[in-house]
């Protein structure tokens, strides 16, 4: 049975971290589409108020994972409660807040990583995880952690993150979150992020298959400035 990989709709942080899980999951298993193994879903948050809804499109699957988007309490307790493994990945407060809080039996299946000060987001995050790893802690303790400046609230421990790497980013996520985080303490760098934004809007540069053809085909690497 697929696994299920739930990423915020609409949203150009949200496709932009579906595709990094998906180029992530590539690089580490050389050969293999990450798509016979997971099923990539857009969700908009309206569909977090109907639980019929919610519940059809996780049934099924054993393992769901949300990018840049998290289920309400009373979701996440019902995926627990009938022992679906879940993986949340996200950089808003309403969610950080709300799972600090949150307590359940089957706490060993829920797994977390969060931007608890708002530097990273969804994209920057789950490419950050495919680049260098996180090994989860399946006590289900979560614990707040600050690396290179960052401050993280998750339950495992990442692999050995190099301060360029935390700090620089990828050039093309590292825009991605600036736009996406509202960041505006480089002017530059936010005019370039605004660029690249606009550029997606223009060239219809927003769906799953059309956001991982650019990533993977390194466009921005190759052509950044005249994107730009």
């Amino acid at each position: 049975m697929k696994k299920l990989v739930i990423y915020h709709a609409f949203c150009t942080d949200g496709t932009a971290a579906a595709v990094a899980h998906r180029i992530g999951y590539e690089r580490k298993h050389p050969g293999k589409d990450a798509l016979d193994e997971y099923t990539y879903v857009p969700m908009g948050h309206g569909v977090l108020d109907k639980e019929n809804e919610f519940k059809e499109t996780i049934k099924g699957f054993w393992n769901v994972t949300f990018l840049d988007f998290a289920p309400t309490a009373s979701l996440l307790t019902m995926m627990l409660d009938n022992n679906i493994e879940v993986t949340i990945v996200d950089h808003h407060k309403t969610f950080i807040d709300m799972v600090k809080e949150f307590k359940h039996p089957n706490m060993d299946k829920l797994y977390v990583v969060a931007s608890t000060d708002n530097k990273l987001s969804g994209a920057t995050l789950t490419w950050l995880i495919g680049i260098v790893g996180v090994t989860p802690d399946r006590s289900g303790v979560l614990r707040e952690v600050e690396i290179h400046g960052h401050k993280f609230l998750l339950n495992g421990s990442f692999g050995f993150i190099k301060e360029e790497t935390i700090l620089h980013k990828d050039p093309l996520y590292n825009l991605i979150g600036i736009r996406d985080t509202w960041d505006e303490s480089n002017p530059k760098m936010k005019a370039k992020a605004d660029a690249l934004h606009s550029y997606f809007d223009f060239y219809n540069v927003r769906g799953f298959d059309d956001f991982y053809k650019f990533v993977k085909d390194e466009t921005f690497v190759f052509n950044s400035a005249s994107i730009i």
